[in-house]
């Protein structure tokens, strides 16, 4: 093989993995879940961990979004039901699990009703244009629409949601 040849392929080979590494960077990974009968889906980097939901502590006079509060290793965490945020019809899953989110902020526990895939979803596909029949208050956590009718959160927002920070102090 000659010299020509030799840098002609290392060439290749390098652009190959260049075009590769800008696809990419127009992807993202969601962990994609089912709550009721809908699919939904949250980026990766905003994940901490996903935990069985197994006993937790309901509280009185919350909004009822607020499914209770739990304790995952000695670490008191708020429930934030989705389901009921979004006006979902209950349904009975022996599969809850919780998905905690963490920034430096903020740390909380999303109820999902169990986990479908992860899956990398190119932003060229996500549709941005929502349903009408999704209320304003809702819209603001919803990034978009993936193919497969998967309701993509925008977990960066909740995260900086002060809605969800139970701070109630009793007189």
């Amino acid at each position: 093989m000659s010299n020509d040849e030799i840098l002609k392929l290392r060439a290749e080979r390098l652009a190959k993995e260049l075009e590769t590494e800008d696809l990419s960077a127009h992807s993202i990974e969601f962990l994609v879940f089912n709550i009721s009968t809908e699919k939904y889906a949250i980026e990766i980097p905003h994940i901490k961990e996903v935990y069985p939901l197994k006993e937790y502590t309901p509280l009185p006079c919350v909004k009822p979004y607020i499914f209770g509060l739990v304790n995952i290793r000695r670490k008191i965490v708020s429930i934030f039901d989705l389901g009921t945020f979004f006006s979902l019809p209950s349904i009975e899953s022996k599969e809850r699990k919780l998905v905690i989110l963490e920034n430096e902020k903020m740390k909380f526990a999303l109820l999902i009703d169990g986990i479908i895939d992860i899956k990398k979803i190119d932003l060229k596909e996500i549709q941005t244009t929502l349903p009408n029949n999704i209320g304003d208050d809702q819209q603001d956590f919803i990034m978009g629409i993936a193919p497969g009718n998967i309701i993509l959160i925008n977990g960066e927002k909740l995260l900086s949601c002060t809605n969800l920070i139970i701070d109630e102090k009793v007189v």
